[in-house]
């Protein structure tokens, strides 16, 4: 059903009413344009969608309409039509930096990444440069990459964003080595002991060290996929991490079973990546897996010891480790993706309805990581239908070889089938 058939009567009087306003002018537009897109950031789609098409009927040379039709759309997940709103307001006029971000978003969850890196060039162009870099602004509010040539330099990568964005974006250091640049990383110090092992990084280095470093240029790790200019098949191949010989958590004997780990909730910046455990329950009823809770924090909300045991107080170097040891993560979307699908371990990653541009708008497949599943959600809020896949998945694979688990089906699991 599409979003402006759910419409209420009530927000139909409201949306004439406003489209009528906007017959008066240019002020009147901008302030509908301004009122849809309180609607869209509050989620309230049919609304906002309603007054898109409104606006469109009343002034239709105005790509305001069509601008406000692409953001509720892009909410909605209806991608391609998301691009073809984008379009068409920008043939009507639309400044071409207008909304930019969410432009370039829709190019990503395309994977039109072309399109996507011209609007950075856009962007970068324009930056003054006293904008890069500034130390008093939040890392991840830093842009760092002035757009100069990485080739044959030496090359800070400064990892100021989440921890799982420092585990995708570092693939990207082979890329930079084989361009014959010495690779330094200032990385979160959870981090250090993997990017040690890495073997196209010459030195890491915690937050706060790298402005002591010697180096010719320095990008932000998330740039590195614009300033690379190469998609992640041609990065480097997974695995591009390895824990060496760090020890993994104590794990429960298998006794035939399948060992699954678990991780159901995110960071509390977007609650919306997260489970309850009540939610994931019906995944820990599977018969023949043992599952393994990796989740560190939520201590309110654990599901019962006898049905999941605890190998969640860990560093990222034994986490990675015990991942090693495990069958299949299930998980959130959150760093522990990341990790288990850098070390090439099979992952089954739960989506929220409006998941992050790396993950692409739609199907169970991403380039970046091979050996992951991708769950989604069907309406926003709601996790029975993805759990519902993962307990039909899990439970076929759990009975793959008569009841008893022999290690030796990981292909399966991150399978196409």
């Amino acid at each position: 059903m599409a979003v402006h058939d759910l419409v209420p009567p009530a927000a139909v009087t409201a949306a004439g009413t406003a489209a009528t306003r906007a017959e008066a002018g240019d002020d009147a537009a901008a302030d509908l344009l301004r009122e849809g897109m309180r609607l869209v950031g509050s989620g309230r789609l049919p609304e906002a969608m309603l007054l898109a098409r409104r606006m469109s009927g009343a002034a239709p040379a105005d790509w305001r309409g069509w601008l406000l039709r692409g953001l509720a759309e892009l909410r909605a997940r209806t991608v391609p039509a998301t691009a073809r709103s984008f379009a068409r307001a920008l043939a009507l006029g639309m400044d071409p930096l207008e909304a930019v971000e969410a432009r370039w978003k829709t190019h990503m969850l395309l994977g039109d990444h072309a399109r996507a890196w011209a609007l950075s060039d856009a962007v970068l162009a324009g930056r003054a440069p006293e904008e890069f870099n500034r130390p008093w602004t939040p890392y991840h509010t830093r842009c760092v990459w002035n757009g100069s040539p990485l080739e044959n330099r030496r090359v800070l990568v400064r990892c100021y964003h989440g921890l799982g964005d420092s585990v995708q974006f570092i693939r990207y250091a082979a890329v930079l080595k084989a361009r014959g640049c010495t690779v330094l990383v200032e990385a979160q110090p959870e981090l250090l002991p993997l990017l040690a092992r890495h073997p196209a990084i010459d030195r890491a280095v915690p937050l706060g060290e790298g402005d002591g470093l010697d180096r010719d240029a320095e990008v932000e790790s998330m740039e590195l996929f614009h300033a690379c200019r190469c998609g992640p098949d041609a990065a480097a191949p997974v695995p591009y991490l390895d824990p060496g010989d760090a020890c993994p958590a104590p794990l429960p004997p298998a006794d035939g079973r399948m060992r699954v780990g678990l991780v159901w909730r995110a960071g509390d910046w977007d609650p919306r990546r997260s489970l309850t455990a009540a939610e994931l329950a019906p995944v820990l009823a599977v018969p023949g897996v043992r599952f393994v809770s990796l989740q560190r924090g939520a201590e309110e909300d654990r599901p019962p010891t006898t049905l999941a045991s605890d190998a969640s107080d860990a560093g990222i170097d034994t986490l990675a480790a015990t991942l090693r040891c495990l069958d299949l993560l299930l998980t959130v979307d959150t760093m522990a993706a990341h990790l288990a699908g850098a070390l090439g371990v099979p992952a089954w990653v739960l989506l929220h309805a409006e998941a992050d541009w790396r993950w692409g708008w739609q199907g169970t497949r991403t380039p970046w990581y091979p050996g992951l599943r991708l769950f989604r959600q069907r309406r926003p809020g709601l996790w029975d239908g993805p759990v519902a896949d993962v307990v039909r998945r899990l439970t076929a694979t759990a009975r793959r070889t008569g009841g008893r688990w022999t290690g030796t089906g990981r292909e399966g699991l991150a399978g196409r089938s």
